[in-house]
């Protein structure tokens, strides 16, 4: 029976002392560790510090440091935190996580070709590579249609900083003031007539050449060279190949 009672004293004494030594533990190293771990601390100023020795300061305070945007600024070294989130002395908790931009070497991209698109096209490739649009100018063109880039300030397959502002200028369509002489050699006659009238032009005289090698009605020559910008819409003369001289007399008498 005594020995029954030694065995039961001897297992509660031995509960008690483990029990002693898990709340002295608790008491004396968890619950300090976890009181500074989540007390206010002011936050140091790593700006302008080489990334690996801010990481290492922020350490050491019992913060942690990330890795967050590049971004390229001419006054800091590659490598230097530019800025830093939270911002320097603040009041936050310890274990808080920091996030550093870090200064990054200068790039250089290819300038994209936006001539022949639309402004819309052109203004989203121009945020797609990390450049600007600074300003658009709205000129007349005889050449691309409305709403479509006509020059940039900066020539495609040029290396431009990534970051930097681009001028363009954007097609209001025709000059309802300027005529454009159309390129018709070597057209029909009926495509000349119809390329004629979308440029607001008329057909002036029509001379007709005999010439077996080519198909009938094709166009020979024009009176004013192609590419000509005119400020008054004239009658342009045209010189059509025929095979015979009948079908000059045909033609003639058709349009009569």
């Amino acid at each position: 029976m005594k020995k029954k009672l030694i065995v039961v004293i001897q297992y509660f004494l031995a509960l008690f002392l483990v029990g002693l030594v898990v709340f002295l533990l608790m008491d004396q190293v968890v619950m300090p560790m976890y009181v500074k771990h989540g007390q206010m601390i002011s936050l140091p100023d790593v700006r302008q510090m080489d990334f690996d020795e801010a990481s290492e300061l922020l350490q050491d305070r019992g913060f942690v440091p990330v890795e967050g945007d590049f971004k390229y600024n001419p006054e800091f070294e590659p490598g230097t935190v530019i800025d830093q989130q939270p911002d320097p002395r603040s009041t936050v908790k310890s274990g808080r996580r920091v996030y550093l931009t870090v200064a990054r070497e200068e790039s250089f991209i290819e300038m994209p070709e936006l001539v022949g698109q639309s402004i819309r096209g052109a203004k989203l490739e121009l945020s797609q590579v990390g450049l600007q649009l600074d300003s658009i100018r709205w000129v007349y063109s005889n050449t691309f249609p409305e709403d479509v880039v006509t020059w940039q300030s900066v020539g495609a397959s040029g290396l431009i900083r990534r970051g930097s502002s681009v001028d363009l200028r954007v097609s209001r369509g025709r000059d309802p003031n300027r005529f454009n002489v159309p390129d018709l050699v070597d057209l029909s006659l009926e495509e000349a007539k119809s390329k004629l009238a979308e440029s607001r032009l008329n057909i002036g005289d029509i001379t007709y050449v005999q010439d077996t090698d080519l198909i009938p009605y094709t166009v020979l020559q024009q009176s004013v060279e192609s590419g000509t910008t005119l400020q008054n819409p004239v009658s342009i003369d045209l010189t059509v190949s025929v095979m015979s001289l009948n079908d000059i007399l045909n033609e003639q008498q058709r349009q009569q």
